[in-house]
């Protein structure tokens, strides 16, 4: 609808512009429920910390409520998402039992630290930095190849995990 729409392009403004919107969509919901789930792809951003009591109130508990959760699970997702480290290669000459540490070691710092700077809304910049900073660590070229296969693989995946129908 032309309403949808002229609500939907200020979303895109700024975080503020967006939080706006979906104080609008749960003030009016069921009626504009599509409008907030729609905002609330903007608000991945907001520091939830930052929701003041009147916007609290504004938005009302079942939208609150919602809001955190869908910051709690895309969170949760993505530390889900860390879970698997990359399989070894097969022994070669290059890279011996110490190699196959390194590949172990290497996946195991850059998923402690991302797992720390997880958020609803990290960035493919955020966990393309982790893996410049373990590749420097890792001298077979197998186990490198691994790690950014693994590594394009949780950006692929992340990709995936859409912003569901939390507000259901």
């Amino acid at each position: 609808s032309l309403m949808f729409q002229a609500f939907a392009s200020h979303c895109s403004n700024s975080t503020t512009s967006a939080l706006r919107v979906y104080i609008i969509a749960a003030t009016y919901a069921p009626d504009l429920h599509g409008l907030a789930v729609y905002a609330s792809q903007f608000l991945l951003s907001l520091e939830l910390s930052s929701v003041t009591d009147q916007v609290a109130d504004e938005i009302g508990p079942v939208y609150l409520r919602k809001l955190f959760t869908l910051h709690l699970e895309r969170t949760q997702e993505f530390k889900r998402l860390l879970f698997d480290s990359p399989l070894p290669h097969r022994p070669n000459p290059y890279c011996n039992e110490v190699g196959g540490y390194a590949l172990q070691e290497a996946w195991s710092f850059a998923a402690a630290y991302l797992s720390w700077a997880a958020s609803p809304d990290i960035s493919n910049s955020r966990i393309d930095g982790a893996l410049t900073a373990v590749l420097e660590k890792v001298s077979c070229e197998e186990c490198r190849n691994l790690l950014r296969s693994r590594f394009l693989g949780l950006k692929q995946q992340w990709a995936l995990f859409k912003i569901r129908s939390f507000l259901e």
